[in-house]
């Protein structure tokens, strides 16, 4: 590597920065990880903003999901304590959200499906650590036996002039593991390139955000059906984080439900020129009156799979200032109608 001697060592302005490099080279760093998150929010941590794992990544091979955590320069929050915590918080609502994400992601090619039930002490063993930080960021030798002791893979990098990274791996054994042939990776703006390739598109999303849909290519919807879909979805997922997502694709529904403590809340009903937004009414009590008329929303009973009897009002989203109107309607229902509720497992 002698000949990296010969150009100038540059600094990355800030963390962010080195965020988006990691993440738009991703195939090339670690060629055995699958990006399909930006910034995800915990269960734990849902009224907490800004305290977000920086990058969640898929190995298909150990069929495990990946935490990254990247760091700009020393000071701060120490991100070893900042990966093992997050770690630790991570609940099963947590792994339900991933798996439904990560199953209906872009960049899932091989459409790899999790289990229906999922286990939580199974699915956290499983969980790959990775911490990218500068070279000689960790120089106290507790901090290299912590690492070391709870399997983090500890990444380091360099910049130089020209926008050439040097990447490392700085336990060298771990290296075959990410797939590399050699002890180290060069990043340059060529690779940025190799990465925009169709077959590994590289989608930042953020909030819970994992569109495009591949229902929404099977139904072919209007454009502008396929647009207000996108941004009720963006909507939802930001404004409750404790919900998970699944993408129905059956003969008698098609449409996407959002979940609370695995109990269908809303359905988003999908047809060619317009969306059925079905909001349940939980424990017969119904929705204020004022919204009701407000929105002229349609009372529709059901019968559940175990035989009960399941209230929803209806409400079509079919132009502008119905899909305008969705978001009031959505705000009282996320942030009035449910807190005053009991929504049981």
């Amino acid at each position: 590597m002698n000949h990296f001697k010969k150009l100038k060592e540059e600094k990355f302005n800030n963390e962010e920065e080195v965020h988006e490099i990691f993440e738009k080279n991703l195939n090339t760093i670690f060629p055995k990880f699958i990006f399909f998150y930006h910034k995800y929010r915990l269960f734990k941590e849902r009224n907490e903003p800004g305290n977000e794992p920086d990058t969640i990544a898929r190995c298909p091979s150990t069929r495990s999901f990946v935490i990254i955590e990247y760091k700009n320069k020393s000071g701060g929050e120490n991100p070893i304590i900042q990966l093992t915590g997050y770690h630790q918080a991570l609940e099963l609502e947590d792994f339900y959200r991933l798996k439904d994400t990560w199953e209906e992601h872009s960049n899932n090619l091989n459409g790899e499906k999790l289990p229906e039930r999922l286990k939580k002490e199974e699915e956290r063993k499983k969980i790959v650590l990775v911490c990218v930080v500068p070279f000689g960021y960790f120089t106290k030798k507790r901090d290299i036996d912590f690492i070391k002791a709870n399997k983090i893979i500890l990444i380091e990098y360099q910049k130089y002039e020209n926008d050439v990274i040097l990447v490392s791996c700085y336990f060298k054994e771990q290296s075959e593991h990410l797939g590399w042939e050699k002890d180290h990776i060069v990043i340059t703006k060529m690779n940025e390139k190799e990465t925009k390739e169709p077959k590994a598109p590289q989608v930042s999303i953020s909030s819970g955000d994992t569109l495009p849909f591949p229902i929404t290519e099977k139904l072919k919807l209007d454009e502008k059906i396929e647009k207000f879909l996108q941004e009720i979805t963006r909507y939802v997922s930001s404004s409750r984080s404790d919900l998970y997502k699944k993408t129905f694709f059956e003969n008698s529904y098609k449409g996407i439900n959002y979940y609370l403590k695995r109990k269908s809340i809303i359905n988003l009903e999908l047809k060619k020129d317009k969306i059925l937004l079905w909001l349940r009414v939980i424990e017969e009590k119904d929705f204020d009156l004022g919204a009701t008329r407000e929105f002229s929303l349609q009372n529709e009973r059901d019968i559940n799979r175990w035989g009960r009897e399941v209230w929803w009002k209806l409400y079509v989203v079919k132009d502008y200032e119905t899909h305008q109107n969705s978001f009031q309607l959505l705000d009282y229902y996320l942030n009035k109608y449910l807190p005053a509720v009991s929504v049981e497992k």
